[in-house]
């Protein structure tokens, strides 16, 4: 059978797409895999090569096909080695993390973007600043500082001198990536056309000329940073549009969800399936869905899709399937799954590939001692590289992690990256610009605490589940004003430079008890009943197990802290619920710094960088201390540690949060996944393509 390569401009699908088919048809798949024990320094080299062999099907080709790939393996390797060897020293590569040093070439050096300064009046000027772009990281080989990088976590170095702190060189990396990503951006049609055809290996859909004017009429930035998109939609390339459409009448069938649709330029929803007075907020969540595509439904073409209504995805695949259709996908070829057999596992590592972290080694929830700090967020949110993640999270400890035979395609308000969902873009308690809080400028920011108030979802609490190990549970937890348990903490850099230029960083740890530490720098707790006045109330646990009790009994619980008065913390601290947090937009809209846990993706999550627009926490909070010390210090006022760097990454985020996120954006992202979706529900997929007019 002749194949057909995705990569050239019509690349599945013929002239008569829905008439004849080519067909793949998969062995039959064990969703089970072996677990080679592996060291750490060649497992991912072998992960990527056993990757590309499979998806690029190697064997099946010929000895010089292979020698060639050998070759230009080895000459790309001696040409990194040669390169590598003329970098410059940290020192005069603007590397020096010096208290002094540092300080000044984060303060210095420019953020491209087109942003809002806040005023000492708690006003917003808008602002534009200049482009200094430098080469990006690839977050996974060793930093010139010294602190390595792997796997979305950089590790630190302890015998780096104190004035190398790491959160100096992760926000230093932060506006040098964010630079460069700005600076890369088309600026005109032709352009993002060639840069599309570079990251998906075809043209663009039908409509990309309609979305290119929308995006330069609303000055919606960032406009190749899209990739989210093709994440998503990319396993379904492998079936023909005449079997989407037939599955779009079963995804209809499920219960819980709506269908939401575009025909002849007007966008509609129909075929609810449940009661939307039984589900808060349902009958808002669809209707705004209608109101983003309001200006720009009549330039998508038809195509009819599914929602579910839950803040939860529903939709999981193994990676053994997932596989299969990706490689089929990019082969030019469609999937025929008449033949398919496999077998439901409930083991959250039926999601990824035999060669990664969750299926090769050990791992528990136990927390390490060895300090380390999130590099890349979207790396460190994945249970495939990071499979401790399954331990600590309800999203996985009290989700079902059995994966659905057949791939059925149905959009969600929330994902993380294990999931088979379609990522739409929830809109519970987006806040625009004119709806922002009082303002309250750094300066009179009256309280250094990091606050958090929130009740125990994130899962049913249940003895069929640790549910003690929960990320909602576990934050209030560790942050008792009585807690005896001795913590080490990195002093803060201002505190560490008073002992001593030469003292190295595992010098400056201190072992403190966590309850005094916790009293004068958190204001952590669940959250007691906004407007009654009653005693704590555990939610979403088994009464009759006795859970709920538990939890009133043993955990902090505070007064609910209202919107109005979030402004006056400097620091907020936004974790997951049951799904994604809809509060992320109203924390940075304060002006104070937001640290940020999840593991849930969102529409933004290529558009945003952090340790410039936030500051990212690993799920098991184990950086939570050393970050809050290295930015408000560990005195009780919280005036020793970085505080004109915190000020600077929570300005970088209100202004953010003021040009990234407006609805202008969460439009022009649905736009272009619905052309996408569209071309792919289409009756002739190469008859839906955008091609540039030729001169």
């Amino acid at each position: 059978m002749s194949r057909q390569r995705a990569s050239v401009p019509e690349p599945i699908g013929s002239p008569a797409a829905d008439d004849f088919t080519k067909t793949y048809t998969t062995s039959t798949r064990q969703a089970s895999f072996s677990q080679p024990s592996l060291q750490p320094s060649g497992k991912f080299i072998l992960n990527r090569w056993w990757f590309y062999i499979r998806r690029r099907r190697i064997f099946s080709r010929s000895i010089w096909t292979i020698v060639l790939y050998g070759l230009v393996v080895v000459f790309l390797m001696r040409t990194f080695i040669l390169w590598s060897n003329t970098l410059p020293s940290a020192a005069s590569a603007g590397g020096d993390y010096s208290l002094s040093g540092g300080l000044n070439y984060i303060l210095d050096q420019p953020i491209v973007q087109k942003s809002k300064q806040l005023l000492s009046s708690g006003q917003i000027e808008s602002a534009s600043k200049p482009v200094s772009p430098e080469p990006v990281s690839d977050g996974k080989v060793k930093s010139r500082s010294g602190h390595k990088l792997k796997d979305g976590i950089l590790h630190v170095d302890t015998l780096q001198p104190t004035s190398q702190h790491p959160i100096y060189q992760l926000m230093r990396d932060a506006k040098r990536d964010w630079n460069a990503k700005i600076a890369r951006q088309s600026t005109t049609l032709e352009e993002a056309v060639v840069e599309y055809r570079r990251r998906n290996h075809r043209n663009p859909p039908l409509g990309f000329d309609k979305w290119w004017e929308y995006v330069q009429k609303h000055n919606v930035p960032l406009p190749d940073e899209y990739d989210q998109i093709n994440k998503d939609l990319s396993p379904f390339r492998a079936f023909t549009p005449t079997v989407l459409r037939a599955r779009t009448p079963e995804a209809r069938d499920l219960t819980d969800t709506f269908t939401f649709s575009v025909s002849n330029g007007v966008a509609s929803i129909d075929h609810v399936t449940f009661d939307p007075e039984r589900i808060t907020g349902a009958e808002k969540r669809m209707k705004d869905q209608l109101h983003l595509l309001k200006d720009v439904a009549k330039h998508i073409p038809d195509f009819e899709s599914v929602y579910s209504i839950h803040d939860r995805p529903t939709r999981l695949m193994s990676h053994a399937h997932r596989s299969d259709l990706l490689e089929t996908a990019d082969d030019g070829e469609y999937f025929d799954d008449k033949t398919l057999v496999e077998t439901h596992q409930d083991d959250w590592s039926v999601m990824c590939g035999p060669m990664t972290n969750i299926n090769t080694a050990g791992f528990s929830k136990k927390i390490s001692s060895a300090k380390s700090f999130i590099y890349s967020h979207s790396i460190a949110m994945d249970i495939c590289t990071h499979p401790s993640l399954t331990l600590l999270h309800g999203a996985f400890i009290s989700g079902n992690p059995n994966t659905q035979p057949k791939a059925i395609p149905i959009f969600s308000l929330s994902k993380t990256p294990a999931h088979a969902d379609i990522l739409g873009i929830p809109t519970d308690y987006w806040e625009s610009t004119s709806e922002d809080p009082l303002l309250e400028p750094w300066s009179a920011k009256t309280d250094a605490r990091l606050v958090w108030r929130g009740k125990n979802t994130g899962g049913q609490h249940s003895n069929a589940i640790d549910w003690k190990s929960m990320h909602r549970l576990r934050l209030p937890g560790m942050a008792k004003h009585d807690d005896p348990t001795m913590v080490n903490v990195m002093s803060s850099p201002k505190m560490s430079s008073y002992m001593g230029a030469d003292l190295k960083l595992k010098d400056s740890m201190k072992r403190v008890k966590a309850g005094p530490m916790n009293k004068r720098m958190t204001d952590i707790a669940l959250s007691l009943d906004e407007y009654l006045d009653t005693p704590p109330e555990a939610i979403q646990c088994n009464v009759e197990q006795g859970i709920c009790a538990e939890i009133a009994n043993n955990y902090p619980f505070a007064t609910f802290v209202r919107k109005r008065d979030e402004p006056t913390y400097k620091y907020l601290l936004d974790i997951d619920g049951n799904a994604w947090s809809a509060r992320f937009k109203r924390s940075l809209n304060t002006g104070s710094l937001v640290f940020k846990s999840t593991v849930h993706v969102e529409f933004w999550n290529d558009r945003i960088q952090p340790w410039l627009h936030y500051v990212p926490v690993k799920v098991d909070y184990s950086d939570l201390y050393d970050i809050l010390v290295f930015f408000r210090g560990d005195n009780e006022k919280g005036t020793n540690g970085e505080d004109t760097l915190a000020a600077k990454i929570a300005e970088g985020g209100l202004n953010w949060s003021h040009t990234h996120w407006r609805e202008e954006d969460m439009t022009a992202y649905l736009f272009r996944l619905y052309l996408e979706y569209a071309r792919l529900t289409a009756k002739n997929r190469s008859k839906a393509d955008f091609k540039l007019p030729k001169h």
